[in-house]
């Protein structure tokens, strides 16, 4: 997607200035483009739009728990989102991403556990599961939660980290072995 979406896109917001769908677009187009201040602003925009749908909510929570800043912002958003729509397992990843970047390692355990219950064949909700077990000091599920992760698809986001993690414990584990 290039900034030729992003001007097509604006078009459309300045025909239909209260379509939030339109400024979710935007915010993901700039999101993958690495525009995070840019993707912000749209995600505000859809917040503000559509005040009663987890989507913006969410998407404001996640960057702000992709780039570590801003967290209790991003909790607010979170919180949000999960109240909105309780039992989605995208948002309640969110939410349990949120509280592991916040060290919460508790609190997120239990909502990427709910969410992996929910959504078993998502990657990326395995891996964020295995981190908050690993930073638990629960190796062997941790350990379970990487292979799966990367079972479901060696394509993912987090697939090098998975990984890198993988080794990491099994190197950890042998040493405790020995």
């Amino acid at each position: 997607e290039t900034d030729n979406s992003i001007e097509e896109y604006k078009r459309l917001a300045d025909l239909d200035p209260e379509n939030a769908s339109v400024h979710l677009s935007i915010g993901n187009i700039y999101s993958r483009q690495g525009k995070i201040d840019e993707a912000l602003i749209e995600y505000k925009h859809v917040v503000t739009l559509a005040p009663d749908s987890p989507i913006g909510y969410n998407e404001l929570a996640y960057q702000y728990a992709e780039s570590g800043a801003n967290l209790d912002e991003g909790l607010e958003y979170a919180l949000k989102a999960a109240e909105l729509a309780p039992k989605d397992a995208a948002i309640l990843d969110t939410l349990g991403w949120v509280y592991f970047k916040r060290g919460n390692f508790n609190k997120a355990s239990g909502s990427l556990k709910t969410a992996v219950a929910t959504r078993p064949n998502s990657p990326t909700i395995r891996f964020h599961l295995g981190m908050t077990y690993y930073r638990n000091g629960n190796l062997k599920n941790a350990l379970n939660e990487y292979k799966h992760s990367l079972k479901i698809s060696g394509r993912f986001k987090e697939a090098p980290k998975a990984k890198e993690m993988i080794k990491s414990i099994e190197n950890q584990l042998d040493q405790t072995q020995k």
